[in-house]
């Protein structure tokens, strides 16, 4: 892996990120050994900052064992997100296209997700929706939306924080449903 230093180019912080992995889709290799397979992958990132505005994007390829033709499982996204005191809000989209052949085809994925929040003081607020789409060739789950949701708020006095969220999914997994989930919880810090 390179991480570059930051570079500042008239007032835009810019930096990024190279990673090179001989063995992906498996853990480190043990010492004095070598990795389990001979598949690699590689993954870049780039971020700039002005001022309260972050905007990053990022890609990843990883090659796959199906037998030829193949084609690489890729991962793809890219952010904003404005920060101004204390309300900060956030916007990003996501892309997974997973590794086919001529036999196997894999399902792809796309998503956008946002938020916005507000923390001031003591106390914290926010709200955050995702919603995925899926595309599997054949199946019954192709075309289904996944949304997602959650308000959540927390006060904090001295070494006592409050904290509650209400969490809302639609089409879980892909299949025809909801669930539904309040969260409530006290904490001291001593």
């Amino acid at each position: 892996s390179y991480l570059t230093p930051a570079f500042d180019m008239g007032g835009v912080t810019l930096s990024g990120t190279a990673t090179y992995d001989p063995n992906a889709g498996a853990g480190p290799a043990a010492p004095g050994s070598s990795g389990t397979n001979s598949l690699g992958g590689t993954a870049y990132t780039i971020k700039a900052v002005m001022g309260g505005i972050e905007i990053g994007a990022g890609v990843e390829e990883q090659e796959t064992a199906l037998t030829t033709p193949t084609s690489e499982e890729s991962n793809v996204t890219g952010y904003i997100v404005y920060k101004n005191g204390p309300l900060g809000i956030m916007y990003q989209e996501v892309q997974n296209n997973a590794a086919a052949n001529s036999v196997t085809t894999g399902s792809d994925y796309d998503g956008e997700i946002w938020g916005i929040s507000f923390a001031q003081g003591d106390w914290a607020m926010s709200y955050v929706e995702q919603t995925e789409n899926k595309d599997s060739p054949g199946a019954t789950s192709n075309g289904k939306e996944v949304e997602m949701n959650a308000i959540t708020a927390s006060y904090t006095m001295g070494a006592m924080s409050i904290k509650g969220g209400i969490f809302e999914t639609t089409n879980p997994e892909y299949t025809t449903g909801k669930y539904e989930e309040t969260e409530i919880a006290l904490s001291f810090a001593f």
